[in-house]
């Protein structure tokens, strides 16, 4: 009788067994996924000093994995590509190091850096053509 349990609990093991499959690891995210989400302001430097004058609080950026982008200023002093409603076509470009935004469109493409993209923050960077050639460098965490 105890030769009959044991060679049943090994066959139960052993079927059990048969039937799982190794666990895989989760496959990481690509940049684009990681970035594929709405993002808000959290900080803005021009030329290297804190921007504490601005409320950039409602600026709010969506992309998505299908390339598209869409941006609500809600009053930001600052448009950063767009302005207020627009929309449009992102992508990553030069090894994931720069997005640009509207490939093609002569007037409205621009490509700018990208800083220390993850799943909590990213940073661009630009300059405006303005007199300083200020440079600004605006994070973005999740909204």
């Amino acid at each position: 009788m105890k030769l009959i349990y044991l060679v049943s609990l090994i066959w139960v093991f052993a079927f059990a067994s048969c039937g799982k499959k190794s666990e895989e690891q989760p496959k990481p995210k690509t940049i684009t996924e990681i970035l594929s989400k709405t993002w808000r302001i959290s900080r803005v430097t021009i030329n290297g000093s804190v921007d504490n004058v601005g409320n950039y609080s409602n600026y709010r950026i969506t992309l998505s994995q299908n390339g598209s982008y869409r941006i609500v200023l809600s009053n930001s002093p600052i448009t950063i590509v767009a302005h207020l409603g627009d929309s449009g076509t992102w992508e990553l470009t030069d090894n994931n190091t720069f997005i640009l935004f509207d490939k093609g469109n002569p007037t409205r493409e621009t490509k700018t850096p990208l800083i220390s993209p993850s799943e909590t923050s990213f940073s661009v960077r630009f300059n405006l053509d303005d007199k300083l050639r200020s440079e600004y460098v605006v994070g973005f965490v999740p909204a």
